[in-house]
């Protein structure tokens, strides 16, 4: 956990494996893809300490590795913000997101589809709506149809 905008920040790579039996290799296989989806990610915020109002920049980059299923980079917010950018939806706290990815429901969340097989980047600018610390998680989750459960 480290600190930035006078937010704790945290990075998840939560799995679970519940697979039939005869999908566990390639439940396996596509949890492995996914850690290493996970390990390229590297996200920073362009500020440490902003105040209500202010628009912070969140920069992305992953190295997309060819896989077999739907894969995203999925930020939350704590508390109230305005996101806006390329590439990405943004999603009121409890709102469904692609494939029923439940991380984070119950907070705001912007949901960036990752492209396969190429290195991608973005960023978001994140207006600040509260005069008060705002927790950002983010987590790489990916739809693994072989298991039986989402991973994130």
């Amino acid at each position: 956990m480290h600190k930035a905008l006078g937010v704790f920040v945290c990075v998840f790579a939560m799995l679970s494996l519940a697979t039939k039996p005869a999908d566990a290799n390639a439940c396996a296989t596509e949890i492995q893809e996914l850690n290493r989806l996970q390990d390229s990610l590297k996200v920073e915020l362009d500020r440490e300490v902003a105040k209500a109002g202010d628009r912070v920049k969140l920069s992305w980059q992953a190295h997309a590795r060819k896989r077999q299923f739907p894969a995203y980079l999925v930020v939350s917010f704590d508390q109230p913000v305005q996101v806006s950018g390329d590439g990405f939806m943004a999603l009121a706290p409890g709102a469904r997101a692609p494939f029923g990815i439940a991380w984070n429901q119950d907070r705001t969340r912007a949901i960036v589809p990752l492209s396969q097989d190429t290195t991608e980047r973005g960023t978001l600018s994140i207006k600040l709506q509260l005069a008060q610390n705002v927790g950002i998680e983010w987590s790489v989750v990916g739809h693994v149809r072989y298991c039986t459960s989402q991973s994130a």
